[in-house]
This record gives C-alpha cells, sequence and structure tokens, in this order.
C-alpha cells in the first residue's frame, strides 16, 4: 500500500490498514495508530484533489466519456447517490 499511496502523491502517517478488531471477518479498514485526542496534530492522509472521487470529477469524465455518460444517465439518481 506505501508505494502505491508514494506513487500517487498521497501521504500516510499514524494509520495501517488491517481487520477491525472484534470483526475481522467484515475486511479491512483503515486504523489510527496514535491517538486521536487532545491538541491539533498532523492530518492521517493526505490525498491530492484529484483523486479525490467526487460527483464533480464524475461529471467531467462524463463530458468526455459518452459510454460512461451513457451509464450515468441511466442509472439516473441512483448514480449520483
Amino acid at each position: 500500500m506505501q508505494t502505491w499511496a508514494d506513487f500517487n502523491g498521497i501521504s500516510i502517517q499514524g494509520v495501517r490498514v488491517g481487520p477491525l478488531p472484534g470483526h475481522e471477518e467484515r475486511g479491512s479498514t483503515v486504523i489510527a495508530t496514535r491517538s486521536l485526542s487532545g491538541t491539533e496534530q498532523a492530518p492521517l492522509i493526505k490525498v491530492p484533489h484529484d483523486l479525490v472521487l467526487s460527483l464533480t470529477a464524475v461529471q467531467q469524465h462524463a463530458k468526455v466519456d459518452q459510454d460512461f455518460r451513457q451509464v450515468l444517465e441511466a442509472l439516473d439518481d441512483f448514480g449520483r447517490t
């Protein structure tokens, strides 16, 4: 995961990925490895804006990809939630 994060400009500090204790059968989760209470601290994860899957990013992609736009239109409101 760290190699992928470095390659994509993602900063990860103070977290690990693994099973949530007591819920191992449910897959993986992001778990803080430091206390999150008290004074202001550096962010745990920083993701570059262009990697964030937002409604705006989806709409921009639909402008240049006709097939994707048709799928979104077929999904109607369900595709916007």
